[in-house]
């Protein structure tokens, strides 16, 4: 999981979206508890392709690769209805004026966001829960982690392919992710597998060697895999950074 910039809004966010958000909140003041929502402005071609590109086709959680029709747009705050734990209950109203915000949608994995993350959005303190549009979010202390918000690196470190927790926010986030699961941990592997080679094909070489053509070949082929761009970089990035910057390659 790496930090994701949103940058500016796709047009029907701000033009359709907006106008739909304050017919939901029109239609709550109105006493409107069950609410519909138009997947084809929150999950549009023009927003999910906006996603694709900030996210580099990548699961926002778990950083798996995706094709774009395999990817779901992933509501952070759910719109339809929310859970704190599993023995509760999905409540009555969800973060409906969410529904077609720019900064609460991301792109997620089917098994992160479908198997895993479904209605979970547990706070810190319940008190503080906003539970409609007049409430203040920024009151929340969102236990899973926001990639646009939060810097995952404080909160997650990998060890070789495993993810382990460094903070409360840090363990949420695994327990309502995919990420820990062996069908990541294995693609994880590979990658790590992958690099560590490559490393040690260096490290037999001397400084002569290492600015020879084939030297430069593999520095190329590290830099080309351990990327913020490419998958598992997190995991890259954790277990192999110290490692790298002996031979000049800042990740």
């Amino acid at each position: 999981m790496i930090a994701i910039t949103k940058g500016n809004s796709p047009t029907i966010l701000t033009e359709k979206g907006l106008e739909l958000t304050d017919n939901l909140k029109l239609a709550f003041e109105n006493g409107v508890r069950k609410f519909k929502f138009d997947s084809a402005v929150y999950g549009g071609k023009t927003v999910k392709n906006a996603l694709i590109k900030i996210q580099h086709n990548k699961c926002c959680f778990c950083e798996s690769s995706l094709h774009a029709q395999h990817g779901d747009v992933e509501h952070f705050r759910p719109k339809g209805g929310w859970m704190q734990e599993e023995k509760d209950k999905l409540s009555e109203v969800g973060y409906y004026w969410l529904a077609y915000d720019w900064d609460n949608l991301f792109l997620a994995c089917q098994k992160c966001n479908q198997t895993f993350k479904k209605n979970f959005f547990p706070i810190e303190n319940s008190i503080e829960r906003a539970l409609n549009h007049t409430h203040d979010i920024t009151k929340e202390l969102h236990l899973i982690i926001n990639p646009s918000i939060d810097n995952p690196q404080e909160h997650l470190l990998f060890k070789k392919e495993i993810i382990t927790s460094k903070t409360p926010k840090g363990k949420e986030t695994i327990k309502r992710t995919a990420i820990d699961q062996e069908s990541f941990e294995e693609d994880r592997r590979t990658y790590y597998q992958a690099i560590d080679s490559l490393i040690t094909c260096l490290k037999l070489f001397n400084e002569n060697q290492i600015s020879s053509p084939n030297g430069q070949t593999i520095l190329a082929s590290i830099v080309g895999l351990v990327h913020p761009q490419k998958p598992y970089y997190a995991m890259l990035r954790d277990n192999f950074q110290k490692e790298l910057l002996k031979f000049g390659v800042a990740v």
